[in-house]
């Protein structure tokens, strides 16, 4: 598949050879054998046409871009709506790439530029990347069906522990455990010892989102956000009673939604307060270098500084892309992920049983990870 960041469309007529013979270009006359063909009855569907979309206004990466830019990004033609998976159920970055997973896959790209490189395929359609990976400096961790797997960054055989969740949404990794939610189960709560001792079920909780820090695991349920002592020495409490779908854990606060409003709560407990100068609706959330960055379907990010400054927007206009796909942060930048897709050549039926029925038969299908700097 070739790689590009942008794509033209170009439609060439061609013309049939004139006909002709000896003498002043004439023409034999018609045999019986030669005669036109009958008309052909109209076709059952009208056509539709669109032009190619303008490319993106951003330029590639490089080693030396400032402002923003972008890190991957590729353009394909289409049959209709037969298109590549592009909606990373998860991202992550270290210190040379960044990461995301689709269905079956995960992939990563340096973050100066460059081709995407295949990290590991799952077996479809038991093993799949819907509940998230993490990456650190040592090790990727994903989860499969029952399965918690464990891969060396270098290279090298995995570590598999059996987790007995068939489909986890979320789960989070610190130095001794993992804890899984299972999402077939309304989110329950498993413990899964990295050592490979047996896993626990926690009891009571039902898990939509997943924090953890050294002393609790914070699960967001939908009667709020619930903290639970990693000693078992308390049962779980509840530090805010409605939340939305969004919780982050930064420096001993817990970010999250509710009531159309950016809030933080200490984990130790205490009341819920507005984030200063947030903005209300978002649909991602990130941190990095003192600043919360928040987006919505857009290509609209905005840093929200933690000390309360001026909140300040950072979009780049291309019409038609959408970043409610994924968004990641640290000291190297803000990476969106973004996709668009044009549908160029339609078919809208005209005749019975289903009259109007609209079918993309060529469209250009466009994505793209987005860099920018911090500071905007």
């Amino acid at each position: 598949m070739k790689h590009v960041l942008a794509l033209s469309l170009a439609v060439v007529a061609c013309s049939g050879a004139t006909d002709g013979g000896p003498g002043a270009g004439s023409k034999p006359a018609p045999s019986a054998s030669m005669a036109p063909p009958p008309p052909m009855a109209p076709a059952p569907y009208d056509v539709i046409t669109r032009p190619t979309p303008a490319p993106s206004s951003l330029q590639a990466c490089s080693p030396t871009s400032v402002g923003p830019c972008v890190v991957y990004g590729r353009a394909d033609t289409t049959n209709g709506n037969d298109r590549e998976p592009f909606e990373p159920y998860a991202c992550a970055l270290d210190d040379t790439f960044v990461y995301w997973a689709s269905y079956d896959s995960i992939w990563r790209v340096p973050k100066s530029g460059g081709e995407r490189e295949l990290v590991t395929m799952g077996n479809k359609p038991s093993n799949h990347f819907s509940g998230g990976f993490t990456v650190d400096a040592a090790t990727l961790t994903w989860t499969g069906a029952k399965t918690l797997v464990r891969r060396p960054m270098a290279g090298g055989t995995p570590t598999v522990l059996p987790t007995g969740v068939d489909v986890a949404s979320t789960f989070v990794v610190d130095a001794t455990d993992a804890y899984i939610a299972d999402a077939r189960t309304k989110g329950r709560l498993v413990r899964v010892p990295l050592d490979g001792s047996a896993t626990t079920e926690v009891d009571g909780l039902d898990c939509i989102v997943l924090a953890v820090d050294d002393a609790n695991v914070f699960c967001r349920t939908l009667g709020g956000i619930a903290r639970l002592p990693k000693d078992h020495t308390q049962l779980a409490s509840t530090l805010v009673t409605a939340a939305g779908a969004k919780m982050l854990l930064l420096d001993q606060m817990l970010y999250f939604d509710g009531n159309n409003a950016l809030l933080r709560v200490p984990v130790a407990g205490g009341a819920a307060v507005p984030v200063p100068n947030a903005p209300a609706g978002f649909f991602l959330l990130v941190a990095a270098g003192g600043a919360l960055y928040m987006a919505d379907t857009d290509t609209t990010v905005r840093r929200v500084p933690l000390d309360g400054g001026a909140v300040t927007t950072l979009t780049d206009g291309d019409a038609g892309f959408g970043t409610g796909l994924n968004l990641a942060a640290d000291s190297s930048g803000v990476y969106r992920f973004d996709t668009r897709f044009t549908c160029l050549l339609e078919h809208v039926s005209t005749s019975q049983p289903y009259p109007g029925v609209h079918t993309c038969v060529t469209g250009l299908e466009e994505i793209r990870i987005v860099r920018a700097p911090l500071v905007f």
